[in-house]
């Protein structure tokens, strides 16, 4: 069996310090919660454990803290933003089939001790997964340990095994504990010797194994006087640092090992993760955790079966002007598919029948026009300005278009970057209607309830029927005529941008000695850094960084930094604006702005 336990707190922490802040829209903090998420997915694809259980610390004091004040005195305690992650962090665990493990007296890191001595003396494996290296003291044939950590937002895990620890360390690892009571740990206050560092310390546990043996032997020649005498004067020290910094793992928790298997979540436990998740807008990890996969069990087919849901019957009609007249004067919910020139299929749902027609219905085009022309039937859709975009190319006034979907759920989340239909109705904890056939109208019907409501209660209602509605109308007009633009003078433009940028390219040779492809990073990074010799900042997975913060930190340290970065404005310049453009310009407008000029110029005939 192997197990994975985590050190929450740790990995928590430095999810929270490796992210920038996110909120939801809400106001909730959640990077530390997405940071850690991520890590934990890594740790669960990386070591596959049959087990697992997350372990934090209480705010009550510990038997250390008991044993000496100055323990972690250190410590101001979590930021609020921090603070305020942690519960929701658990109930998402917790609904996701992972324990929780506290105990108070101890520590995160005690509670990880004592699951890797139970696997130690049972023969199972154990992975610690941790965000500090105190747990490397753990480490022995079956206990590894994985140092987790979040780097520009993307986590990142070391192993540590016995023979990493040698290679790093020069000891085994439970000697850690014994270099950590010389030197101290001034992030956790623990005092050590004073006036004997890192490398000192190292050293007299390399030479004499651990402390009891050093100081059995301090008249050791090996041990030089003034060594020998800070070592006497912290011997008392010593022996309460050791004590600080040696993990427990005897605390008195559940450690059957069976109680914390990794259990397949029911369809109905599934939603419920799920549902945790959108309420974090954490949409991204409900797929990465295959939480949107979700099949129904058979208590949950019977207990729907006896529960109210909205069925809507289907109608597949030949002949969609039969049915027509059945629409006037009522509210409709539609989606219609276009060609960009046309609608070529349409659904529409009355509340209680879906009704679908294609361009293999008879009159689909007649009754396109008689439909959205037809002000008494009240339309719902789910984005507006494409349908009016192809309404107006077909000669239809689009009339009695009461509300977008997208429109409304952007009004009331104007921060979001995704207005999708699947996500909306995860954020709203929407369940689809029931229909005999497919249909996305499902989805669309009971999110545009939710949307008009919260309009409602935030009194944005008349923005979105005079103001973004409308708004969409007119875009969509601007879409189809287009605009005039000067094509031989954009042309000019991307000559004159061409020369310079050319002048640069050469300066900026002249500068470095050497010809390189200034667009690549790796050639700029070894251009400056190496070539140049300037001080190099950040470090990415594939080299130094030179995006344009970088860049600015430089600008003191040599003139063609300048010349870079105005390189790069004019080739963006001329690829997004003269270039990208030209692409795009009809023919059509290009002669009738000829046309526009020549009749300006007053030489009209």
């Amino acid at each position: 069996m192997r197990m994975l336990v985590i050190d929450g707190n740790s990995i928590l922490n430095r999810a929270f310090f490796g992210i920038k802040l996110l909120t939801t829209s809400s106001g909730q903090y959640t990077n530390a919660i997405y940071g850690f998420m991520n890590t934990f997915h890594k740790l669960l694809e990386e070591s596959s454990p049959d087990a697992a259980a997350v372990a934090f610390d209480l705010k009550a004091p510990t038997f250390r803290h008991k044993a000496y004040s100055g323990y972690k005195s250190n410590r101001k305690g979590m930021p609020d933003e921090l603070a305020s992650q942690l519960e929701p962090l658990k109930e998402l665990l917790k609904a996701m089939g992972y324990s929780i493990v506290t105990q108070e007296g101890f520590e995160a890191d005690d509670i990880l001790g004592t699951f890797a001595e139970k696997c130690r003396s049972t023969g199972c494996e154990c992975v610690i997964a941790t965000g500090d290296r105190d747990s490397l003291q753990l480490v022995s044939d079956n206990v590894t340990v994985r140092i987790a950590a979040t780097k520009f937002g993307k986590p990142e895990v070391t192993l540590y095994d016995k023979e990493k620890i040698m290679e790093v360390y020069g000891v085994e690892p439970e000697q850690l504990i014994d270099i950590k009571a010389i030197q101290g740990d001034t992030s956790d206050c623990i005092p050590g010797v004073a006036g004997i560092g890192q490398k000192g310390a190292a050293e007299l546990v390399q030479k004499f194994h651990d402390l009891d043996n050093i100081y059995n032997n301090l008249d050791s020649d090996d041990i030089k006087p003034a060594m020998k005498k800070k070592l006497e004067a912290g011997r008392e020290s010593a022996y309460m640092s050791l004590m600080l910094g040696t993990i427990r793992t005897d605390v008195p928790i559940d450690t059957e090992l069976e109680h914390y298997m990794v259990k397949k979540l029911s369809a109905k436990e599934k939603s419920e993760a799920a549902r945790l998740m959108a309420r974090l807008e954490l949409y991204t990890l409900i797929k990465k955790f295959g939480l949107d996969d979700i099949e129904p069990d058979a208590e949950d087919i019977k207990e729907n079966e006896n529960s109210e849901e909205t069925v809507l019957s289907f109608c597949d009609s030949a002949d969609p002007m039969t049915v027509y007249p059945s629409f006037k004067n009522k509210t409709v919910d539609i989606i219609a598919e276009t060609d960009g020139e046309e609608i070529t299929a349409v659904q529409i749902s009355d509340g209680k029948t879906v009704y679908s027609f294609n361009s293999f219905s008879n009159g689909l085009r007649e009754f396109t026009k008689v439909f959205f022309e037809d002000e008494s039937i009240k339309k719902r859709t789910d984005d507006s300005k494409p349908l009016f975009a192809v309404l107006e190319k077909t000669d239809v006034q689009c009339r009695g278009l009461i509300f977008d979907a997208s429109l409304a759920a952007y009004l009331c989340d104007p921060n979001s970057s995704d207005y999708s239909v699947e996500r909306l109705m995860m954020k709203y904890e929407l369940k689809q209607y029931k229909c005999e056939k497919e249909s996305a109208l499902t989805s669309l019907s009971p999110l545009a309830d939710a949307l008009a409501a919260e309009l409602e209660r935030n009194a944005q209602t008349k923005l979105l029927d005079d103001i973004e509605i409308p708004l969409a109308h007119v875009l969509a007009s601007m879409e189809n005529a287009g605009f005039m633009v000067d094509r031989e003078g954009i042309v000019r433009y991307g000559k004159e941008l061409s020369a310079d940028i050319e002048r640069l390219q050469s300066g900026i040779y002249e500068h470095t000695g050497m010809e390189f492809n200034i667009n690549s990073p790796k050639q700029l990074a070894s251009a400056l850094f190496e070539k140049l010799g300037l001080p190099a900042k950040k470090k990415t997975k594939s080299g130094y960084s030179t995006n344009a913060e970088v860049l600015e930190e430089l600008r003191p340290y040599h003139p063609v930094i300048d010349e870079i970065l105005e390189y790069r404005t004019l080739t963006k310049l001329k690829s997004t604006y003269c270039d990208g453009l030209l692409k795009v310009i009809c023919a059509e407008q290009s002669l009738i702005f000829k046309i526009y000029l020549f009749v300006l110029q007053g030489d009209a005939s």
